[in-house]
Order: C-alpha cells, then structure tokens, then sequence
C-alpha cells in the first residue's frame, strides 16, 4: 500500500509578547502553557469565528510552533 501524506501547516511565533499575542488569537489558555507541552486550540478571526482548529506548542519560554491538519484553514 502506498500513499502520499499531506502535510499540515506550521507556524512558529516568537518573541517577549508571543503568548500575549496568541492569548488574544487564540481559543484556549496560551499565557499557562508550560514549556514542552501542547494544547488544542482554535484560532479566531476578530468577530470570534473559528479560522482553522491547531495545536499549540510551548517549545521555549518565549517560543510557540502552530500546528494544522493536512487541508486546513486556508
């Protein structure tokens, strides 16, 4: 069985105000996120509705890598 595997989108976001930037984009608590671990999150256009469903990863104090699915959002 063969197949090709489509990959999703990957967004990194970094910087001192990267989770209080994500905070106000996101659908899920971004600011207590601990380094290394991931949560489920929706990112929302500015009248609250839903652009794309991703994951969220704390990979450093200051640092986030947005994951999608393959096909998501735009």
């Amino acid at each position: 069985m063969s197949g090709a595997v489509e990959a999703g989108a990957v967004v990194w976001v970094d910087g001192d105000d990267a989770d209080a930037f994500l905070q106000g984009l996101l659908s899920n608590e971004i600011t207590a996120l601990p380094v290394d671990a991931a949560t489920p999150a929706l990112l929302l256009d500015a009248t609250g509705h839903i652009r794309v469903a991703l994951r969220a990863v704390r990979t450093a104090d200051t640092a986030f890598t947005l994951l999608t699915d393959a096909g998501s959002g735009e």
